[in-house]
């Protein structure tokens, strides 16, 4: 993962995701509209965009979640009302540092802003130096 990328999840509450549902199977054609299906690196992960900018990732052996990455440097509005559409007619949420969150809008930006990917793309060498007194 790049360093200028928010590595999250969509899960849902209480359940599994049923990725054989029409709802769902529905709502990846507006997903591939936006982040293309590309090849992945392994045969059970559906991919949707690029794995060096904002990534949906699908491991059809794992109904738990759905792995998602935020390219910061290139994520657009609607690129983002995409991905909460896409979530809530899933029931999805957002899980992000073991908390789960309603998936809007305003829920991204404040993960964003929290974020290292945000502060390395802010001040890269002031996030490099702190980074490198704690190791």
């Amino acid at each position: 993962m790049a360093i200028w990328q928010v590595a999250l999840n969509l899960v849902k509450k209480d359940d599994y995701i049923d990725f054989s549902s029409p709802t769902f199977e529905s709502s990846l054609k507006i997903i591939d509209d936006i982040f293309p299906a590309t090849k992945s690196w392994c045969k059970t992960i559906m991919q949707y965009g690029s794995l060096d900018s904002t990534c949906l990732e699908i491991d059809t052996d794992d109904n738990e979640a759905i792995s998602l990455r935020v390219d910061l440097r290139s994520i657009s509005k609607d690129q983002l009302q995409t991905l909460c559409s896409f979530a809530k007619e899933n029931d999805l949420f957002i899980k992000y540092n073991d908390t789960i969150y309603e998936c809007s809008f305003d829920t991204f930006l404040s993960i964003f802003k929290e974020s290292n990917a945000n502060r390395f793309l802010l001040d890269p060498e002031a996030f490099l130096n702190e980074m490198k007194t704690e190791y």
